[in-house]
């Protein structure tokens, strides 16, 4: 099974958060099958691997006709970690843009945030919506998105500093800790799609109340 479901449709006219990663890419290849106009984001983060993500970018958008915006994110003041510097500047980035983002965030994401923030004493859900930024494929896991890239022999980036665990407490988590966590907790995926997914019925069925 390879397709890609949506939480919910983005707006007809959007920013893509671009990367050049798989999650990127795949997200792009749906939307533009799904005639919505979409234009490239990318955030250069002044390393080494940003270069090709910029490349990439301003590539992919000349072969499809695709306008395209690059911000770089400040030097790194050494105020939070590293990690947490970069989210900031991306979010600030996304949330002053006029028109909705969407990023190609998973079901996996959202197991290893809700698990790393459990552990941190504060459970939380990863949500489909977060003010101008949305995730439309939250509710689908990685394996059916590299099936989705596999099935249509799509080009995509991979940053090599995802495999290093000295990088980032996310990238631990995901190498050392996920596996275990889903031979003791088969369901894990399952669970907290759930709760995104309620979560967000019970946010429309509010919006909804409020009208």
């Amino acid at each position: 099974m390879s397709k890609i479901h949506f939480l919910s449709k983005p707006n007809k006219e959007i920013y893509l958060a671009f990367s050049g990663g798989v999650d990127s890419v795949v997200l792009l290849h749906t939307l533009i099958r799904r005639n919505y106009s979409v234009a490239l984001l990318t955030v250069d983060h002044g390393n080494e691997f940003a270069k090709q993500e910029v490349e990439f970018c301003k590539k992919t958008a000349k072969e499809l006709g695709l306008e395209y915006k690059i911000f770089t994110i400040p030097d790194f003041d050494k105020s939070t970690s590293l990690e947490a510097f970069w989210s900031n500047h991306r979010n600030d980035i996304f949330q002053k843009m006029d028109k909705m983002v969407v990023s190609g965030h998973h079901l996996n994401d959202a197991c290893e945030w809700y698990l790393m923030s459990t552990f941190q004493g504060t459970p939380k859900l990863l949500e489909h919506t977060n003010r101008n930024v949305h995730r439309p494929m939250i509710t689908n896991t990685k394996k059916v998105i590299i099936e989705y890239a596999n099935k249509y022999n799509l080009t995509y980036l991979t940053d090599p500093t995802n495999a290093d665990t000295t990088y980032n407490l996310r990238n631990k988590v995901r190498a050392e800790l996920m596996g275990s966590v889903k031979i003791c907790f088969p369901g894990i995926e399952t669970t907290v799609k759930r709760l995104i997914v309620r979560k967000y019925l019970n946010k429309m069925k509010s919006v909804e109340n409020s009208i």
